[in-house]
């Protein structure tokens, strides 16, 4: 994926032996878009900007986003009213991840937030279309 924004409104799935990779990317799911993630997995590298979105939810998502394989997000997840569910392997995300649930089976989701002081007031938060 090339740097942009990607919307979705169906299905997102990753299945064994795919994969996607990309660098300053958004991936965008509507209100009734899924992402399922296996296979060799997915992999965003996002801009510098730590307030950068690798994932971003519409407010009306309630989906369960699933994570199984590898998956490695250099910025934010964004899907207020979606899970995250972690069913096997270790993700990392250098980011916040901001969901209704976070659920793990057999799985690890390790969330840094580099670049973000605990002292700084947060600035506004959007996605622009």
């Amino acid at each position: 994926m090339s740097p942009g924004v990607y919307e979705f409104s169906g299905d997102v799935e990753i299945v064994a032996g795919g994969r996607l990779r990309g660098v300053g990317a958004t991936i965008v799911l509507d209100e009734v878009a899924t992402l399922s993630v296996g296979g060799n997995g997915i992999s965003i590298d996002s801009p510098a900007d730590p307030r950068g979105f690798v994932l971003f939810a519409d407010d009306e998502n309630d989906s369960t986003i699933v994570f199984n394989g590898d998956v490695s997000l250099g910025g934010n997840i964004y899907a207020r009213r979606a899970t995250l569910q972690s069913q096997s392997g270790t993700h990392h995300v250098d980011g916040v991840v901001a969901v209704r649930n976070l659920a793990t089976t057999s799985g690890r989701i390790d969330v840094s937030s580099a670049g973000i002081a605990s002292q700084q007031q947060p600035g506004e938060l959007a996605l622009v279309r």
